[in-house]
């Protein structure tokens, strides 16, 4: 029988043997876009901040309406304009400053196209649910893919914000395509504010700043690169670029002060 000291001593070895060897995913769940992206010169372009969506007040309740679409988003000075599917069309959505305490409701309307095109051929689309990572949310508010929005259609989604200021991420959430969906914009920002933090005295407003990091790859003509099949479906796509906010690697000006910056990270790889 191993005494304890001998346990620790061969779990210890073993854990160092692990950590040496190389680390390489199988055949089988490999995630590299194949190709390269264009060169991209870095910090030419400004940060992104993407909006506030103002709400409307019903009640104790406030009421938002974001509607799901294609669009057009530029993310860096030497590549033309990239199609999107962005929450209002933005790339990365719009943000939403909720409160502890104050109930929010999102409706989400689908304008999305039927078909995607991947790898050069039209796919059928799953249609789209938002689901609002680390939130408290009961089941039907959780965005569960079988709970989709068809096109034209809408769904409200509930959040009580009852737990401690978080930033958080709002994704579409659709069966077997979600790495896809949130790879072409669809994502964006959950703030909630807890007033009890308000005494550490952190810049708001202006100055609160968040960050989503994502990685993509571009095709020649500036569009995303994404190979849709049965190894991205469970593992997404590994990018060889960085983009924040929607943009590949942007500079940020800024004053002589304090940021709270709030970093998501939204790449595919990690949803």
């Amino acid at each position: 029988m191993l005494t304890r000291r001998q346990m620790l001593r061969s779990s210890t070895l073993g854990l160092a043997a692990l950590a040496m060897m190389p680390r390489r995913l199988p055949a089988e769940m490999d995630m590299d876009p194949s190709g390269s992206s264009p060169l991209l010169t870095a910090f030419v372009d400004a940060l992104r901040v993407p909006p506030v969506l103002a709400p409307v007040k019903r009640g104790k309740t406030q009421f938002y309406t974001i509607t799901l679409r294609a669009a057009l988003a530029k993310v860096h000075r030497d590549l033309p304009r990239t199609v999107v599917w962005g929450f209002d069309g933005l790339f990365p959505g719009p943000t939403i400053k909720a409160t502890k305490g104050q109930p929010i409701v999102i409706r989400h309307v689908s304008r999305l196209p039927d078909t995607h095109q991947t790898a050069g051929s039209d796919r059928a689309m799953m249609y789209p649910a938002v689901h609002l990572h680390g939130a408290h949310v009961a089941p039907q508010d959780d965005g569960h893919p079988r709970e989709a929005i068809g096109p034209g259609a809408f769904r409200d989604y509930h959040y009580p914000n009852q737990q401690r200021g978080s930033t958080l991420l709002y994704h579409d959430h659709s069966h077997g395509q979600t790495g896809l969906h949130v790879y072409f914009g669809l994502a964006g920002t959950y703030l909630i504010d807890d007033p009890e933090e308000h005494s550490l005295g952190l810049p708001q407003g202006d100055y609160d700043i968040p960050l989503m990091i994502q990685d993509r790859a571009f095709n020649a003509d500036g569009s995303f690169h994404y190979l849709l099949d049965a190894n991205t479906r469970e593992a997404g796509v590994l990018g060889d670029t960085i983009l924040v906010n929607g943009v590949v690697q942007p500079f940020f000006g800024v004053a002589r002060r304090r940021y709270p910056f709030g970093i998501i990270n939204a790449s595919t790889a990690g949803l």
